[in-house]
C-alpha cells in the first residue's frame, strides 16, 4: 500500500483559499446568469390578448380616454395617420392601421409591470 505524504500547512491553506474563492466566484457567476433569462410564467414575456382592434378603437373614442393594460404596462391610444406629421413620426413603427384616419398605438408606462418600479 502506498504511503500517504503529509500535506504542508501552506499548501493546505493555499488550496483552501483558491477553492473558497473559486466557489464564491462560481456562485456569483451562476446567480448573475439567472438575471439574463426571465423565469417562465412570471408574466414578463408573451402576448396579451386585447380583443378586436376596431372595438378597442371605438371604446377609446367613445370614452375619450386611453385603454390601460396593466398586465403589459402600456396604454392604447388612437391616432390619425392622415395627418402628415403623425404619419412621418409614428407611421414606420406603429402599423396597427384600421382605416385611413384611425390607427392604434401602444404607449409604454412609466412603471414596470413586474414590481411597479419607476422606469426612466
Amino acid at each position: 500500500m502506498p504511503q500517504l505524504q503529509p500535506i504542508a500547512r501552506r499548501t493546505f491553506l493555499r488550496h483552501g483559499l483558491v477553492g473558497s474563492v473559486g466557489a464564491g466566484v462560481g456562485g456569483f457567476a451562476l446567480a448573475s446568469l439567472g438575471f439574463l433569462w426571465p423565469r417562465p410564467g412570471d408574466g414578463l414575456t408573451g402576448e396579451i390578448p386585447l380583443g378586436d382592434a376596431t372595438e378597442l378603437a371605438e371604446r377609446i373614442v367613445s370614452q375619450r380616454t386611453p385603454v390601460r393594460v396593466p398586465a403589459a404596462g402600456i396604454s392604447i391610444v388612437v391616432w390619425d395617420p392622415s395627418v402628415g406629421a403623425a404619419q412621418r413620426n409614428y407611421g414606420q413603427h406603429h402599423r396597427a392601421l384600421l382605416d385611413e384616419t384611425t390607427a392604434l398605438m401602444a404607449l409604454d408606462s412609466a412603471n414596470c409591470p413586474h414590481l411597479g418600479c419607476a422606469v426612466p
